[in-house]
């Protein structure tokens, strides 16, 4: 099994670049499916919110909504890692899995060498190092911008600079610097101030990004970017 992983502050277009690599992974003959650390957390907060009466589905959030929920993610995600050893927690609950599946493979004869896993939410060193490690993989570090125009004091020259996305919060300015420099490619892209994932999927310029950053993992046997990549785009919604 292939695994590879996408890094990078919140709202800078993981899924959307998880999205965009199992299209084109999908046409070239690969068999890719995401994963998350944050499906466990998302399952055991939603069940805590039911537990109290809590009239929030976690995976029916509006935009606000997210972010106002968004630091108890942060704490119950800390507060896992810190009580079990290593900070282990939600990177067992993912290996898990992809053990579970490789054996499922080899039950039914099958190889698992084309089917890729793809990580779409590693944000701390120990997950990385567990991609690394222990599934031989790569990361994807990804970074967004957008250009801002700028003037001089007098109001005369005007200057055009990329100003990339902050860290959300403390948590994130702390550890992803440390992932990304361990990452094995860097990408970034620009804001394309869409409402959507699925809408994010369908541009063919973040297809460029994706596609180079997949080959530049020197994981797959992929087509040059520029070239046609096969796949409907439209047809992949999330």
């Amino acid at each position: 099994m292939i695994v590879i992983a996408c890094a990078g502050f919140a709202k800078v277009g993981k899924d959307t670049f998880v999205g965009i690599a199992i299209d084109i992974l999908k046409s070239n003959g690969y068999r890719p499916f995401r994963v998350a650390f944050a499906d466990k957390l998302k399952s055991e907060v939603q069940d805590m919110l039911k537990q109290n009466r809590f009239g929030l589905d976690i995976m029916k959030m509006a935009a606000g909504e997210k972010e106002r929920v968004r630091p108890l993610f942060v704490f119950w995600g800390c507060q896992r890692r810190s009580e079990t050893e290593s900070g282990m927690y939600w990177v067992n609950a993912v290996d898990n899995q992809l053990n579970e599946i490789c054996a499922d493979y080899l039950k039914h004869g099958e190889s698992h060498e084309n089917v890729v896993a793809i990580v779409s939410d590693c944000r701390f060193p120990n997950e990385a190092k567990w991609i690394h490690e222990k599934w031989d993989g790569s990361i994807v570090h990804l970074k967004r911008w957008e250009m801002v125009c700028k003037w001089d004091l007098g109001g005369q020259d005007e200057t055009s600079m990329k100003i990339y996305d902050p860290a959300p919060n403390e948590e994130e300015a702390k550890q992803d610097p440390l992932v990304e420099a361990v990452s094995d490619v860097k990408a970034e892209w620009e804001n394309q101030k869409v409402s959507t994932t699925a809408e994010a999927i369908k541009l063919e310029k973040l297809h460029m990004t994706v596609l180079e950053a997949l080959r530049d993992t020197h994981k797959f046997t992929l087509p040059c970017p520029g070239s046609v990549i096969g796949a409907d785009i439209t047809s992949y919604s999330r």
